[in-house]
């Protein structure tokens, strides 16, 4: 290190303290208890991360699946509990769109996840339960 001139180091000692103020409390009172310790890489020797992709299962959309959701979702007894079923099952957006088709729920230019589950629980379960209620009077 000698070779180096007072600038370079300098600049070195900045760039370091300028690492060790992104770190959190916790970690900088690790680096004084000496719990933790700081370690050289040189950036031409870490090789990046590959990123994994998350492979989610795809979901079966046959009429004994779909029917069995729907009788579940018309055993619901209310708005918000056909909202949290719906949003319990793993569909996409185009799952949700068919599970609308197969109901026969027009989901009036629904293009947003939330907005096709609140047409399917408006044109399914809040329609019979209003069916009920007017039946009552």
């Amino acid at each position: 290190m000698s070779s180096l001139a007072n600038k370079q180091v300098i600049d070195l000692v900045r760039k370091i303290l300028s690492d060790l103020c992104k770190l959190g409390d916790d970690q900088i009172q690790n680096l004084l208890d000496g719990t933790a310790k700081f370690k050289y890489f040189d950036s031409n020797e870490i090789k990046p991360t590959e990123k994994k992709k998350v492979v989610k299962p795809k979901v079966v959309m046959d009429d004994p699946t779909m029917n069995a959701w729907k009788e579940h979702l018309f055993a619901c007894q209310s708005k918000d509990e056909a909202i949290q079923y719906i949003e319990s099952l793993p569909l996409t957006v185009a799952n949700l769109k068919e599970f609308a088709k197969y109901l026969r729920c027009s989901l009036f230019g629904a293009s947003k996840k939330a907005q096709i589950v609140t047409a399917i629980v408006n044109g399914t379960v809040m329609a019979k339960l209003n069916a009920e209620a007017i039946h009552r009077i």
